[in-house]
Parts: structure tokens; sequence; C-alpha cells
């Protein structure tokens, strides 16, 4: 509880820096290749996830709130500290926060969770780019890397019969009310997505920290397609032809089963989806002209005007020092449990008035001593 209480009063301390910084709204870095990736939710998994006897979803498919948690998941590796490793240690209770505004989770919210990162550190996401040497290359990437730790003792997984442990197997034990328990994940992305979320390759999108609890209800399938295609556009404007839109939105296979009409139903009303939502401009006439945004039925054509809502271009994103959270995080502690400076100090092993100076913030905090920190604080 204390850990949890610590994670949010730095993401509220973060967001109030952002909204100063974003003009009333708080926003994040999505990288592109990931809202690029519209046909995320519908790629082959690496292996099947029959964890349990009573899983009862495609194993073939990942699903749309797979595309929110990914979302969410690379929000929270950049406004909380990372370990050496670089991943992000998370409880169900960060997630549910930005999933659902609720940090409470109900026992199908808390399932959905867990089973969606299972899926997501299991699949594979396809990726196109241009190499150094100028060249076309595609490929599969992990999309990030997912860690579970349980509260499995060594002894106690030992007894565990060989078995169980082969294969995904192994994932059986994370059932709960089987003694066995979640006590956190950790989460780190793809380099590629790192990268891109420093500025480089493809870049990356400036999403509203609102956007993902506020629009994951009430986006289907085609208007989150059409969300994250509209959002990592580089223009505001922009236009789309519905044989395009088929093709990006991985609709290929629909259109040979169900036929166009039906491809271009879904369009429409995931369009209509995002100017519902204040995405993207509704049709308007001016001067005899259309604008806005609208389909070209005589073009086979989507044009669309974004509003800037959910997506801001110019947004310094601040991120968190490790050190100034686990000093603050090791403060809360001392208070807590009444612990003296000098036992504190013997147990990291400096100088009780080097920790003094830290704790007083007379003196800065490096690698070496935030370390040290963390044999206490976790």
């Amino acid at each position: 509880m204390e850990n949890q209480t610590e994670n949010k009063d730095l993401t509220q301390a973060l967001t109030t820096v952002a909204r100063v910084l974003g003009a009333g709204e708080a926003y994040h870095r999505q990288p592109n290749t990931l809202l690029q990736s519209n046909t995320l939710w519908r790629q082959r998994s690496l292996f099947p996830l029959d964890y349990s006897d009573d899983a009862n979803y495609e194993i073939e498919t990942t699903n749309l709130f797979d595309n929110w948690l990914l979302k969410a998941s690379i929000k929270l590796w950049q406004e909380l500290p990372r370990d050496r490793d670089d991943f992000v240690w998370l409880t169900f209770a960060n997630i549910g926060e930005q999933i659902y505004k609720d940090s409470r989770l109900n026992p199908d919210q808390y399932k959905t969770i867990k089973e969606s990162l299972l899926r997501v550190g299991g699949n594979s996401l396809p990726f196109a780019s241009f190499n150094s040497s100028g060249k076309y290359t595609i490929g599969l990437i992990q999309a990030v890397e997912v860690l579970f730790e349980t509260n499995l003792e060594p002894k106690e997984y030992g007894e565990i019969d060989d078995s169980s442990k082969m294969g995904n197997k192994l994932l059986f034990l994370l059932r709960e009310g089987q003694g066995q328990r979640i006590t956190r994940v950790g989460i780190r992305p793809n380099l590629r997505f790192v990268k891109e979320i420093r500025g480089k390759g493809q870049g990356y999108t400036n999403l509203a920290n609102t956007a993902i609890p506020e629009l994951r209800p009430r986006l289907g399938e085609a208007g989150t397609k059409w969300f994250d295609y509209i959002s990592q556009n580089r223009l505001d404007r922009g236009s789309i032809k519905l044989a395009t839109v088929i093709n990006r939105f991985g609709w290929k296979e629909k259109q040979a089963e169900q036929g166009l009409p039906r491809c271009l139903e879904l369009a429409i009303k995931g369009f209509n989806e995002c100017i519902s939502e204040d995405h993207i401009y509704k049709q308007q006439a001016t001067n005899g002209k259309l604008v806005g945004s609208y389909y070209d039925e005589k073009r086979t054509m989507f044009v669309w005007q974004r509003t800037r809502r959910w997506v801001s271009k110019n947004v310094k994103i601040i991120e968190p020092k490790a050190s100034d959270y686990y000093v603050k995080r090791l403060k809360s502690l001392i208070k807590k449990n009444n612990w003296t400076v000098t036992t504190v100090a013997e147990k990291i092993g400096v100088s009780r008035g080097h920790l003094s100076r830290v704790l007083s913030n007379k003196e800065k905090v490096g690698e070496d001593m935030t370390a040290k920190i963390r044999t206490v604080t976790g």
C-alpha cells in the first residue's frame, strides 16, 4: 500500500508539471511504430496461452484491450523510476488506475489485465523501417517484456513437480486461489520503442494521459485503429483511400469473406466514433466547399482534420529521477517505521552525516547511493 501511495504521489507531481507545460492537459509519449501497427491485435501468438483449464479466449489472436494496455504500459514506463535493467515494476493497482481510473480492481478486471499482460508479452509485433544502409527492412519484434514477480519462495518452488514447470504449464502457477500470487509486474518496452520515445527512428506522438481511460471503453476496433492512425500522422490534415484503409487496418481477409460494403460500413463507423470523441472535426460546408472530416464517395477517400484534443505536437515531457523517487520513499519509510538515521545509515553502509545530507536535499544522490537506498526501499 505504501509503495502504491508513493507511485501515485510521483505520478500526480509529474501530471502537474505536464499540465503547466501542456496548457491544461498532461501528455506522455507513444512510439509511432506502435501506433502505426494498427493490426497489432490480429497477430498470431508465439505460444498458446492454455495455462489454465478454464481459459476461454482466442489463442491465435490478441484483442482490442491489449492495444490500450500497451499504451498504458508505455506511459507508466516513462513516469515511474526503472531498475538497472530498465524495467519498471508495477502493481496491478498501478495498471488499473490507468485502464479503469480505479486502483481497486474486481476479480474480472484483475483477470483481464493479467491475461492481457500474458498476451502482449508473448505476441509478435510486425514492423517495417529503413536501416542505416538505406535498405527497407521488415521483421517481428516483442513489443514489451513482461515479468511476473510472485510470492513463491525458492523452497516452495522446488517442491513443485517438474512437469508443471515445462513450457506454458509454468504459467498455470499464476492462477489465483491456489496459494500463489503475483506481487508485482515488471515491464520493459522493446528497444525500438525506447529509441522512438527519445526522438529517434519513427519518433513519438504526444498523447493526452486522459485518452487511455476515457477512450478505451468508447472506441471499437475500427475507432481505435482510426484513432491510432490519425494520432501518429505528422500532419493535422490528411486523406486516405478506402483501399489503403483496408490494407492498413488488416481487413483483407474481412473483405474477402464479408465484402467491400461491410468494410466500408465498419470504416465509416470507426471514423464517426473519432468525430464523436472530438479527435477530428465533423463535416462542414464553407463557401460551398466541404471542410473537416468526411467520406468522399466519388473518390472512395476519407478526408480528415485533427482537432488536437488528444494529441499535441510540442510538449516537453520531464522524466522523473530515480534518485529523487527513492529518497522520498526512504523518508516515508523512516517516518512510518520510526527508524533512526543512524540505523538506516548502518544498514546501507554509509556514514550518518552523508545520509542526513541526502535526506535534507543538501547533497546530490548518485547511482551508487541510489542503489544502496533501494536495498531498504525495495
